[in-house]
C-alpha cells in the first residue's frame, strides 16, 4: 500500500511484521512504568523513528508499528490505537 500498490493483510512479509509489532506493543505494555530503560528498547525496536522525550502511556496497540514516527517532547495517553497501514507522523521531525 505504500508503494501504491494492492494491500493484502493476508501477505506473509506483512502478517510476520504484524505478529511482531503485536509482540513487542504487549511487551510494552506489560513492563512496569517506572522501568524506562526497557520502554525505551521496545520503542527503538517497534517504531520507524523517534524524537527525545516521547512518553506513551500504556496500554497502546499497533497494527505494523514501523510506519509510526513521532518528533521531539511527544506524549500518548492509555488506550490509543495506531492503525499504521500507511505512514503516521505525530510532532516535528526529529533532531
Amino acid at each position: 500500500m505504500l508503494a501504491g500498490e494492492f494491500y493484502d493483510c493476508g501477505d506473509p512479509e506483512l502478517l510476520t511484521q504484524w505478529h511482531r509489532a503485536k509482540d513487542l506493543a504487549g511487551d510494552y505494555n506489560r513492563t512496569d512504568s517506572a522501568d524506562a530503560p526497557e520502554k525505551e528498547r521496545i520503542l527503538n525496536m517497534l517504531l520507524g523513528g523517534r524524537g527525545r522525550n516521547l512518553w506513551i502511556t500504556a496500554p497502546f496497540f499497533v497494527d505494523y508499528g514501523n510506519n509510526i514516527y513521532f518528533g521531539n517532547n511527544c506524549e500518548v495517553n492509555m488506550n490509543c490505537t495506531f492503525l499504521d497501514d500507511n505512514v503516521i507522523r505525530i510532532g516535528g521531525a526529529p533532531s
